[in-house]
């Protein structure tokens, strides 16, 4: 890829985390095109809109159906998270079909592991961004490193102006405050024999 990467949730890069959202709704405009950035967070919300239901909980994303029922619409400024765990893809979902394809390129596949007096462990290997308005903070909880991007003047993302401290702590501190929420709970709900069924045929697990 763009920035010399295999595949993907690996990098925080735009070529990984830009992805096109798209909804086919019967009795809707279409071709209707929102420049503005959704996030995986909104889907439940217009889904739950589209279909009449309007009862539900709280939720942190926004009914995207709004943009094309009212023509004022104007999207919220927010910021906007986005986390890789590249050892969660070697570990639950990487197929051994697809491991075999990335070794016979002469890739190595290896999860990231620090050294113990237990011998390698594997290490948290989670990177975090953080997005608000033209500007993108990339986290790497492994090196302690921080990169920030202006998206709007460099979309390829080539000039690293981390030293704009300012920014950078405004940026940092909202995604510490994302990264604390998250650890609040960590119940993992267990998957239905179906739903593994299904996994399993998309090559998701073995």
């Amino acid at each position: 890829m763009e920035h010399g990467a295999v595949l993907h949730g690996r990098t925080l890069f735009q070529e990984v985390v830009r992805v096109p959202l798209i909804f086919r709704v019967p009795g809707l405009p279409k071709g209707l095109k929102i420049t503005e950035n959704a996030s995986l967070i909104d889907v439940m919300p217009t889904i739950l809109s589209l279909v009449g239901i309007s009862d539900f909980e709280v939720v942190d994303g926004i009914d995207l159906s709004q943009a094309w029922i009212n023509k004022d619409f104007k999207m919220p400024q927010r910021y906007l998270f986005v986390e890789a765990d590249w050892n969660n893809v070697i570990s639950r979902f990487m197929s051994r079909d697809m491991a075999q394809n990335i070794k016979r390129e002469g890739l190595t596949l290896r999860p990231v592991t620090e050294k113990t007096r237990e011998g390698d462990v594997v290490v948290d290997d989670i990177k975090r961004a953080v997005r608000y308005g033209q500007y993108k903070l990339c986290y790497d909880r492994l090196t302690k490193q921080m990169q920030l991007y202006d998206l709007k003047n460099d979309p390829n993302e080539r000039n690293d102006i981390s030293s704009d401290k300012e920014l950078s702590y405004q940026l940092f501190s909202r995604l510490e405050e994302f990264m604390k929420k998250g650890k609040r709970g960590k119940e993992v709900a267990p998957l239905s024999e179906e739903e593994i069924k299904r996994l399993k045929s998309l090559g998701y697990i073995h």
